[in-house]
C-alpha cells in the first residue's frame, strides 16, 4: 500500500528546496531516491512548504511557487512546521550540509 506521508529526511530536503535551490544537494531526484516518493509528491510537498514559508514571512531564494492545499485565499495548513520551522533560523550552509549528508548516505546505502 502506498504511503501518504513524508519522512523527516524528505521534509528537511523539501524545506531546503523551498528555501533555496534543490540543485545544491543534487536536485529533486535526490529526494525521490532517498526513500522512493514519486516526483509528483515531492513537487507538491516543496510547493506546500514554500506556501507555508511565505505565510510565515520567511525570505526565500527558491523559484518554487507556493501551493497551500486549501481553497483559493485559504491559509496554509502548517503541516511539518515542527521540522521546517527550525531550519529557517539556520544559515544556508547548515541545512545544506545535512541535506548533502542524507543524500550521500542514501547513495551508499548507509541511511
Amino acid at each position: 500500500m502506498p504511503r501518504n506521508y513524508h519522512t523527516e529526511g524528505e521534509i528537511i530536503l523539501c524545506t531546503y528546496a523551498a528555501l533555496h535551490d534543490p540543485d545544491d544537494f543534487g536536485g529533486k531526484q535526490s529526494i525521490c531516491a532517498l526513500t522512493g516518493p514519486p516526483r509528483s509528491s515531492v513537487d507538491l510537498k516543496i510547493r506546500n512548504i514554500a506556501a507555508m514559508l511565505n505565510d510565515k514571512g520567511v525570505p526565500r531564494t527558491s523559484a518554487a511557487s507556493g501551493l497551500t492545499g486549501r481553497t483559493t485565499g485559504g491559509d496554509t495548513r502548517g503541516t511539518n512546521w515542527k521540522i521546517a520551522g527550525p531550519l529557517t533560523r539556520l544559515t544556508r550552509e547548515e541545512p545544506l550540509h545535512c541535506c548533502r549528508r542524507q543524500v550521500a548516505e542514501a547513495e551508499t546505502g548507509a541511511a
